[in-house]
């Protein structure tokens, strides 16, 4: 039976970032197939997989406030675009300024729990040839 899970946090949807949420698991998938050299096609597409293991909850919840706050950014810059006025501009700023403080905890809650994380990693990808700061794609 096929996966249907198509979005999900995800080990190494990029190269040089061990963990992320995937928007879109199999345009990306296409994408490595399309656009990254031949030679790293293999490895990305084997690494690349979905988190199955609980990660923290603070991870969790901080991606959740991020993405809460894209909502409310992108809704912010809606009315904006239809109104053109102070006020609207004023909303976008806010929800642009509630937006960052979101990603950065965000990123403190990954840099706090990197640790458990990584443990996570090497359990459920054993053997993956991540080195800490990116998959390597070529031995030596």
């Amino acid at each position: 039976m096929e996966n249907k899970k198509n979005a999900g946090f995800t080990w190494l949807c990029h190269h040089d970032v061990l963990l992320e949420w995937c928007y879109d698991y199999k345009g990306r998938v296409r994408f490595i197939w399309a656009y990254k050299p031949p030679n790293e096609v293999p490895i990305r597409l084997q690494w690349f997989q979905f988190v199955k293991g609980k990660l923290p909850v603070e991870v969790i919840k901080a991606r959740r406030a991020s993405e809460k706050a894209v909502k409310a950014q992108d809704k912010a810059w809606v009315v904006y675009d239809k109104e053109a006025c102070v006020e609207a501009l004023e909303s976008c700023n806010k929800a642009m300024e509630s937006y960052n403080k979101a990603v950065a905890a965000y990123r403190t809650a990954l840099k706090k729990h990197k640790p458990a994380i990584e443990k996570l990693h090497a359990e459920e990808c054993s053997g993956c040839p991540w080195n800490g700061k990116k998959l390597v794609f070529e031995k030596g």
